[in-house]
């Protein structure tokens, strides 16, 4: 079933059963975020999010730029505060005010690859090829800067490690703001602060 499947959605509202793609990132963040107030990038339906309020106790908002799918979820009973916002360069500032308000401590993406692309207008020149994304360019050094200011201190983050798409790009843009270590799962990666 694809990330985005409206199933997902479904078996929530009918059966209050969270989507077993979120498990693995679920885990992590139990056994190694130091943090409590969270921001679900590109988070769809909120599931995320929502599993991070319900399950682990955490503050959990979500930010997408589909506002069908965040009316969706609201309608099917998901909790968290849900945003529709897409991030770009122009929206920098009102995404910090937003971590800021909140008080944001990490951001979270399950879909990083994908996430990262849309954060600016899509046209700073992601590549793909055998196994890598390239060129992330100042948009994610910016963006990174930006949380870090905001007050976020980790960021956990969940990409394809073998596949077309790697997070290769977020280690680069994200290791200056927060001297982040990259832990590796045998299908996935994952990113946390350092200590």
């Amino acid at each position: 079933m694809r990330f985005n499947s409206i199933a997902h959605l479904t078996a929530y509202q009918q059966m209050g059963v969270f989507p077993h793609t979120h498990d693995a990132l679920v885990a992590f963040i139990a056994a190694n975020a130091m943090s409590d107030r969270f921001c679900d990038l590109a988070c769809g339906f909120g599931l995320l999010a929502e599993q991070l309020r319900v399950r682990l106790g955490k503050y959990a908002i979500g930010v997408d730029k589909d506002a069908e799918a965040l009316n969706a979820a609201h309608a099917a009973g998901v909790q968290v505060p849900l945003f529709d916002m897409r991030i770009t360069p122009a929206r920098f500032a009102e995404f910090q005010e937003l971590l800021l308000e909140h008080r944001i401590e990490a951001i979270v993406a399950r879909r990083s690859a994908f996430c990262w692309h849309e954060i600016g207008d899509g046209s700073y020149g992601l590549k793909s090829g055998p196994g890598i994304v390239h060129g992330a360019g100042w948009h994610m050094t910016a963006f990174a800067e930006m949380c870090a200011l905001a007050g976020v201190k980790e960021v956990l983050l969940q990409g394809e490690v073998s596949g077309r798409w790697t997070i290769d790009h977020d280690v680069r843009c994200f290791d200056g703001p927060f001297r982040l270590k990259l832990r590796e799962h045998p299908d996935r990666a994952y990113m946390t602060r350092c200590n």
